[in-house]
């Protein structure tokens, strides 16, 4: 199931680090010091929705027909 949810997790999190990003624009014009802790969020979130997605795998049937190759 978790293989399932995955995809899922991460076009959340790479959403969130994009409306994150947006916010920290919006504050960094207004000189605030939320801008900082935004762009943090940003980061965190982007990296760990990268990792989150689904990196494609060889299958067997592929790899066995290249053996035979």
């Amino acid at each position: 199931m978790f293989k399932k949810s995955k995809l899922t997790f991460a076009a959340s999190l790479i959403v969130q680090s994009i409306t994150f990003f947006v916010l920290y624009l919006v504050n960094v014009e207004k000189k605030k010091n939320l801008a900082k802790a935004f762009a943090a969020f940003a980061a965190i979130g982007g990296v760990s929705g990268a990792v989150f997605l689904p990196h494609p795998h060889k299958s067997t049937r592929m790899q066995s027909a290249l053996r035979i190759l």
